[in-house]
């Protein structure tokens, strides 16, 4: 990407380009996309998508827990919701990213809270792992 490409462009999926960086490649990408950041719309909680830290959680390749720290630094809501009502901390824990579960917990996603199917982020923990 260019700097000061249009990243809210449409691939043939309806991905952004935020979307499709964030799916398929890594922090080096990453780090030039928070850097045109200001110039991506965000998304809002009230349309039930997907904030930006909800995408990295829900990144394919490892994101180092630097980033999301930094996104969280960045006034990320981390107990922002996506369509199911789920969390940040909830999809983490469900992908089974235990390092973002806990940089998330430092930054005080709430573990009380429920999605849809009245699951909290605990419950997603038990079914991936048996450490809880």
């Amino acid at each position: 990407m260019k700097n000061g490409a249009d990243v809210n462009i449409k691939c043939h999926d309806s991905r952004s380009a935020f979307d499709f960086a964030i799916q398929v490649y890594g922090d080096d990408e990453i780090d030039l996309i928070k850097f045109m950041y200001e110039s991506i719309n965000h998304v809002s909680n009230n349309l039930g998508s997907l904030t930006n830290l909800h995408k990295l959680c829900l990144a394919k390749k490892n994101v180092s827990v630097s980033k999301v720290a930094e996104m969280l630094l960045e006034k990320e809501d981390v107990n922002g919701t996506e369509g199911l009502e789920r969390t940040p901390l909830m999809i983490a824990a469900k992908t089974k990213k235990t390092d973002l579960v806990k940089v998330l917990l430092q930054n005080n996603a709430d573990v009380t809270l429920f999605d849809v199917n009245y699951k909290m982020a605990i419950h997603y923990c038990a079914k991936n792992t048996e450490q809880v």
